[in-house]
């Protein structure tokens, strides 16, 4: 790969940057990140954040436009009449409708939170077999893609192989 400034030499400095799905890279040239700053690795390192905040300003800008506009916002429920105001200072809905209502707000914030919308709890002991493999993959899936993400490469073939064992296990197990 090479060196998103200047075009020519080798990147050697990768930086990546996930903001909800969206994933962002930029690739330098240890002349270029060495450009940026003069000095020990930590004012090298430094001077990179400084570069990132300046690329990422204008998306940053906008997010805070979008956050003051929520923040005025004075809906209520429909089924409880609890605020957004007031789901915003306890930290909690009051009812399941809630959820509904202020999904916009909810859900992102949910997904930054736990790493998804979607409840992937315990499962009880006496559980079924299939049920518990079921999950398993599922958790699976959800660590190769945050693998792919990130580019660890290697962690993801570990973990797509897993998978394939586990479905056929699941397979096997489930013609019998």
């Amino acid at each position: 790969m090479t060196c998103d400034f200047c075009g020519d030499d080798k990147a050697s400095v990768h930086l990546i940057k996930i903001v909800d799905d969206e994933v962002e890279r930029v690739k330098l040239c240890h002349r270029c990140a060495k450009e940026v700053s003069v000095g020990s690795d930590d004012e090298v390192l430094e001077a990179i954040a400084e570069l990132m905040v300046k690329m990422f300003e204008n998306k940053k800008d906008k997010k805070k436009t979008a956050l003051q506009e929520r923040e005025g916002d004075s809906r209520k429920c429909l089924s409880c009449g609890i605020s957004l105001k007031t789901v915003r200072k306890k930290g909690k809905v009051g009812c399941p409708q809630c959820y509904k209502e202020f999904s916009d707000i909810l859900l992102p914030l949910l997904k930054t939170i736990h790493g998804s919308t979607e409840y992937r709890g315990k499962i009880p002991a006496n559980s079924s077999f299939k049920y518990k493999v079921e999950k398993k993959i599922k958790d699976l899936k959800w660590r190769l893609e945050e693998a792919v993400v990130i580019e660890n490469f290697e962690e993801a073939a570990k973990i797509r192989d897993r998978i394939k064992r586990l479905q056929k296990r699941l397979y096997v197990k489930s013609s019998k």
